[in-house]
C-alpha cells in the first residue's frame, strides 16, 4: 500500500452511507448519458440534401465510366492520324534512299508507339478559329 493513503473502514450502516455518497458525487447517470447519446434524427430537408448530394456523386462516377471509352477512342483516332501523317512525311523524305523500308526506324517488326510527336511547323502553330 502507498504511504500516506488513507483507508476508510466501513463498520456501521451510517458509515456506509457516507462512503456511498463519495461514489455518487459528480455527474448523474442522465447527465453522462446525454453527453454521449446520439443526436436526434435530421430534418427531412437535410435528408433530402444528403440524398441529392449522393445522387450527384453517383451520377458523376457513372458519367466518367461511360465517357472513358469515348475519350480513349478519340485518342486512338488522333494517334492513328498522326502515325499516317508521319509515315507520309517519312515517305516524302526518304523516297530517294535506295533500300529504305517504311517504318524501319526501330529495326524491329513490332509496332512501337512513338514517344514524342514531331510535325511540321505549320501543324504546331495555332490555327485561327
Amino acid at each position: 500500500m502507498v504511504q500516506g493513503a488513507s483507508v476508510r473502514r466501513i463498520t456501521s450502516p451510517a458509515s456506509w452511507e457516507s462512503a456511498h455518497s463519495d461514489f455518487t458525487s459528480g455527474p448523474r447517470a442522465l447527465e453522462s448519458y446525454s453527453c454521449f447519446s446520439p443526436l436526434p434524427p435530421p430534418s427531412p430537408q437535410i435528408a433530402r440534401l444528403t440524398y441529392y448530394g449522393s445522387e450527384l456523386a453517383r451520377e458523376k462516377v457513372w458519367a466518367r465510366l461511360h465517357l472513358i471509352p469515348l475519350l480513349e477512342a478519340e485518342n486512338d483516332r488522333d494517334l492513328v492520324r498522326r502515325q499516317i501523317a508521319e509515315a507520309e512525311r517519312e515517305r516524302a523524305l526518304m523516297g530517294d534512299v535506295k533500300g529504305w523500308k517504311m517504318g524501319s526506324v526501330y529495326n524491329s517488326n513490332r509496332v512501337i508507339k512513338p514517344r514524342y510527336g514531331y510535325g511540321p511547323d505549320e501543324e504546331l502553330q495555332e490555327k485561327p478559329a
